[in-house]
């Protein structure tokens, strides 16, 4: 693949038919088994695979099945990450949830700011300078 190559498919969008999903609002949630089991299903005849980006796997024709089973199987690999990843940052968003009361500190900060603006008459010194 030359350099001209590269761009334009990198640049190239997909024509979604219209009944589609719309890829940019759908649910972003990963599911590695799923992809891990379709990867599988086309992989099946290949015993080895060079690695993606090598210059054994640069060596192979755009054509060349082997070239895309490559790429196919180290999906896989992406989807576990990005599921982890998911589940890493759920875990951390309900404990940030649970750390405070936050409807309470919300409130204060707006009842706060509420009192401030109709005592204009009162010198408010910012938080960072206490």
């Amino acid at each position: 693949m030359t350099t001209g190559e590269a761009g334009r498919l990198a640049t190239t969008r997909p024509q979604m038919s219209s009944d589609s999903a719309d890829y940019g609002t759908a649910c972003r949630e990963v599911d590695w088994y799923a992809v891990a089991v379709f990867a599988e299903s086309l992989l099946t005849r290949f015993d080895r695979l060079p690695t993606p980006g090598t210059p054994s796997w640069s060596a192979l024709s755009d054509r060349d099945p082997v070239k895309l089973a490559a790429v196919i199987s180290v999906a896989r690999f992406w989807a576990f990450d990005a599921s982890c990843r998911q589940d890493a940052e759920i875990q951390a968003s309900h404990a940030v949830s649970a750390a405070a009361d936050w409807g309470a500190i919300s409130r204060y900060l707006r009842d706060e700011a509420d009192f401030y603006r109709r005592a204009l008459y009162l010198k408010r010194i910012p938080r960072h300078d206490r």
